[in-house]
């Protein structure tokens, strides 16, 4: 009579649970698989979609890894990975470090260890060159000798691209039929056309810019020993930074020979402040008043630049009942504590012209500036 099968590692583990029907090396290896399923389960994936979903594992239909990794790799279509790849991390425009993993087509997994956006200036079979910017592209160190573009990530987008092939070329376009991207099969793989990046010559404005701008009598091949390529100076060529920067103001006409003849015929005015420390009487500002005629001067501390007016119209009172005078202009900027509404209802009431400077012309106030 057989005996009954009973487990020794669960009942050592598990005592409450079933021990018996298996025995202890079937034990093991039940333990075994679970373990695997368990890997399986939270295996970090790379695929696109939303950031706030967890992710699948990206997978590749075949490609060969290799410890290898080339400068400039070249970008291959690929209907049968999940996201865009690639090995060259000098391509990437923004990075993150975010660790996941690739399944290949033979099962295997390698590591990728980020993710980005990458730009290709993408050419297209009409000649035309355009940037192609590609998010969440992952950065997989040993995925290669070339960089692959997935065709299932650019589905996911949902913006209508569609994919054609017409014998060894192969296309993606837009919504509107419109080209984005040409590729031309090389071997086994449809290889996407790229408009490399190559030196420029400069142009005689980026050496001008470049070498502090100096004149163009300076600036010359024979003035320099290692200039052998420095170009000519292009005909009726002007630098609008030097012409800006060289360009002077003319100086006012002088108003001395219309200086006022009676006392209190132009009062000049200038507001000064806020200053870091108040007064003693807790003033901010000062407001001043100057008689054009004899230079007489009268200062007002004010709390608010608002209370200019108040203290225009004391002013105004004071000189007609203390020197029996009527003021008949009145000469300051634009500054928002003379040009108001109870300014200007002030100067309309007692007939007073108002002067008024250019903007940003402090010469035009300059008695009241000076003073100041």
């Amino acid at each position: 009579m057989a005996l009954p099968k009973e487990c020794s590692y669960c009942k050592k583990h598990y005592p409450t649970a079933r021990s018996d029907a298996h025995t202890w090396n079937e034990g093991v290896k039940l333990k075994a698989a679970n373990l695997r399923n368990k890997e399986k389960r939270t295996v970090n994936t790379a695929k696109i979609g939303k950031e706030e979903t967890p992710e699948p594992v990206s997978t590749l239909s075949s490609v060969r890894t290799t410890t290898k990794i080339s400068s400039y790799p070249r970008w291959v279509i690929d209907t049968g990975a999940s996201s865009h790849m690639t090995n060259n991390l000098d391509l990437f425009m923004n990075f993150e470090t975010v660790k996941g993993t690739v399944r290949l087509g033979d099962d295997s997994v390698i590591e990728t260890c980020g993710r980005g956006t990458v730009v290709i200036l993408a050419k297209t079979s009409t000649g035309n060159v355009s940037s192609v910017y590609l998010e969440r592209v992952l950065w997989v160190p040993s995925l290669g000798s070339c960089s692959l573009l997935s065709w299932r990530a650019i589905v996911s987008l949902g913006k209508g691209f569609s994919l054609a092939s017409s014998g060894k070329d192969r296309y993606i376009f837009r919504e509107n039929k419109t080209e984005v991207i040409w590729g031309k099969l090389d071997g086994q793989d449809y290889v996407v056309q790229e408009e490399k990046e190559s030196a420029k010559k400069m142009t005689y404005q980026q050496w001008h810019e470049t070498l502090g701008h100096p004149s163009p009598d300076y600036l010359k091949s024979n003035n320099y020993s290692d200039a052998t390529n420095l170009p000519k100076v292009p005909q009726d060529w002007q630098c609008e930074t030097c012409i800006t920067s060289k360009s002077t103001k003319r100086n006012p006409t002088s108003i001395t020979d219309i200086r006022a003849d009676t006392p209190f015929e132009l009062i000049h005015s200038d507001l000064s402040g806020k200053f870091s420390k108040t007064s003693f009487g807790k003033s901010n500002y000062y407001v001043t008043f100057i008689d054009d005629c004899t230079r007489y001067a009268w200062i007002y501390p004010i709390h608010a630049k608002s209370d200019t007016v108040t203290v225009f119209t004391s002013f105004i009172y004071a000189r007609y009942t203390q020197d029996n005078a009527i003021i008949k202009r009145f000469r300051t900027d634009n500054g928002g504590e003379y040009v108001n509404a109870a300014m200007l209802t002030l100067l309309d009431k007692q007939g007073i012209v108002h002067d008024l400077s250019p903007a940003y012309s402090h010469e035009s106030n300059g008695i009241a500036k000076r003073y100041n």
